[in-house]
């Protein structure tokens, strides 16, 4: 089996572990999760064509985070284009994350981001949920890991940058389902210059696991 398919179909397995009858719940807006992560030596952009073609290049720094996120109905006036777009399930959300970092750097990081997340796709027995999220991240240590600015000082480093997060959330689709596994993108950077000088920033890709109450 390829690497990328036998990739796919984890999360898949991991739910229908957790979901049993017997630990099955009815889920609500807030939840908690962990996940690790694993440094990309790989832009953004290039993400996802690496991974259709199981071309993942990773180097040896990861992170440990906590995220707490709390879904919201949208705005009234955001609906109808919602409804129009054929997403009529889509939520807003407020998520904070906690990480840990070990390997090329060391030291923690807070991050909040706005989300949003989709009402997904019914694949089999699971559904799947994408979620894209925007906010700012601010390191506790120099994050030497990241990449430098393209222009000025290569040595230098920038504690605060843009939060994103690109996620795929992996549930039964019963409405008792209370875990999920997600399969996300911890994304770090200076956005076109706008938060840091353009071409820092970092990339992250991870798997974990997130509980409602």
């Amino acid at each position: 089996m390829p690497p990328v398919i036998r990739m796919l179909a984890l999360p898949a397995v991991l739910v229908a572990a957790l979901d049993s009858p017997v630990i099955a719940h009815a889920a609500t807006d807030r939840s908690m999760g962990l996940y690790v992560a694993k440094g990309m030596d790989t832009n953004l952009p290039e993400i996802p064509g690496r991974i259709l073609e199981g071309d993942l290049r990773f180097d040896p720094t990861h992170l440990a985070a906590v995220s707490v996120l709390h879904l919201l109905p949208p705005p009234a006036s955001w609906q109808p284009l919602f409804d129009r777009s054929g997403v009529p399930a889509t939520r807003i959300g407020l998520e904070a994350v906690l990480a840990k970092h070990e390997g090329l750097q060391q030291h923690a990081e807070a991050a909040a981001a706005v989300t949003l997340r989709f009402g997904g796709w019914r694949i089999g027995m699971v559904r799947l949920h994408p979620m894209l999220g925007m906010g700012l991240s601010y390191a506790a240590g120099e994050p030497r890991y990241e990449d430098p600015p393209s222009r000025g000082d290569s040595d230098r480093r920038y504690r605060l940058q843009l939060f994103n997060v690109y996620e795929l959330a992996w549930r039964l689709d019963d409405p008792q389902s209370r875990w999920e596994v997600i399969t996300r993108i911890h994304h770090r950077s200076g956005l076109y210059g706008i938060v840091a000088p353009r071409g820092v920033g970092s990339n992250f890709l991870g798997i974990g696991l997130r509980r409602s109450f």
